[in-house]
C-alpha cells in the first residue's frame, strides 16, 4: 500500500511541478510585454505600385509571429548574400508577403525590389507583383528583431 501511496504522491508532484512551471512561464512572458519599449507600427490605406522583386521564400507551420519570425529571419540575409554575389543592387525597402498554404502552413516571401531589367538572380526568385488599387498597410519602424513584439 506505501507503494501505491508513493507513486500516486509522485505522479501528482509531477503534475503540480508542470501546472507551475507553465504559470511560471506566462508570468516571465507578461513580465516581459510590460517591459518592451513602445511598437513603432503605422497603419494606413494606401495604392501600392507595381514592384520588381528578388523574393526568397519558406514555408511556416502558422501566421502568428512565433511561426513566421523563425521562418521570415534567415531569408533577409539569403536575399543580401545572393543580391551582392551577383552584383544587383537593392533599390528600395524590403517587402515580405504571405500566402495561405491550407494545411501545410503559409508560404513567407521576403524581397527586396531589384532593377526592372534584372530577370534572374541565382538562388532567388524573381517576381513582379502588380499594383494594388487599395492596400492597408502596415509599416514596422525600427529594428528587424521587434517586428515580432
Amino acid at each position: 500500500m506505501l507503494l501505491l501511496r508513493r507513486r500516486e504522491l509522485r505522479t501528482e508532484l509531477a503534475e503540480t511541478t508542470a501546472r507551475l512551471e507553465r504559470v511560471d512561464a506566462q508570468i516571465h512572458r507578461l513580465d516581459q510585454q510590460m517591459n518592451r519599449p513602445p511598437i513603432d507600427i503605422t497603419v494606413a490605406t494606401q495604392s501600392l505600385p507595381a514592384v520588381h522583386l528578388a523574393v526568397a521564400s519558406a514555408t511556416s507551420p502558422g501566421f502568428g509571429p512565433a511561426h513566421i519570425g523563425p521562418v521570415i529571419r534567415p531569408l533577409y540575409p539569403k536575399l543580401i548574400d545572393a543580391l551582392h554575389t551577383a552584383g544587383i543592387a537593392i533599390a528600395g525597402p524590403s517587402i515580405a508577403y504571405y500566402e495561405d498554404a491550407g494545411d501545410d502552413g503559409v508560404i513567407v516571401h521576403a524581397g527586396f525590389p531589384i532593377d526592372a531589367s534584372v530577370s534572374h538572380v541565382p538562388g532567388l526568385e524573381v517576381v513582379d507583383l502588380p499594383g494594388v488599387p487599395l492596400a492597408a498597410v502596415a509599416v514596422h519602424h525600427g529594428d528587424m528583431a521587434t517586428v515580432d513584439i
